[in-house]
């Protein structure tokens, strides 16, 4: 196996997504008490990644945002 092998390899895109939404939005992140690296889980099953939870703390917009985000990503 590769030394380098990564199950989420791709997501590093996603990661700057993240952080410009957390950029775009700082007051809210700093007001949820939440940085970009803990606000998503991710999930790794047969060879796909998935995002399952967007961390509660963060207000519905957010998260809306983050979830369109990500389909967007998907998509593409």
């Amino acid at each position: 196996m590769d030394d380098n092998f990564d199950l989420f390899i791709g997501t590093e895109k996603f990661d700057l997504i993240l952080k410009k939404i957390e950029d775009d939005n700082k007051e809210i992140f700093k007001d949820a008490m939440v940085s970009y690296n803990e606000c998503c889980i991710f999930f790794y099953l047969n060879n796909k990644i998935s995002l399952v939870e967007i961390n509660d703390k963060l207000p519905n917009s957010i998260k809306n945002l983050i979830e369109f985000e990500w389909k967007k990503f998907c998509d593409n």
